[in-house]
């Protein structure tokens, strides 16, 4: 089964949030290590270049996501049928 995690580089509460440390790795990352643990394909959608990065360098496979679906108001349901 496929994972998708929507991991924008904006934030409205805590600035870059999926690219905190947390625990030694990005927040973001232990979503996707909880998911693939579970037997799941984890897919990273992102507009964000950092994010990419670091999606990829830990192995996953990452969905470039049109930056306008990454705006404040739109649904994780319009990111998931982007995918």
């Amino acid at each position: 089964m496929k994972a998708i995690i929507p991991a924008r580089g904006g934030s409205k509460g805590i600035r870059r949030k999926n690219l905190a440390v947390v625990d030694g790795k990005p927040l973001f990352c232990h979503i996707a290590s909880t998911l693939q643990n579970a037997g799941h394909e984890v897919i990273v959608s992102t507009e964000d270049s950092e994010i990419r990065s670091v999606a990829l360098l830990h192995g996953y496979e990452v969905h470039d996501r049109d930056p306008a679906l990454s705006e404040d108001d739109v649904p994780v349901s319009a990111v998931v049928e982007a995918v």
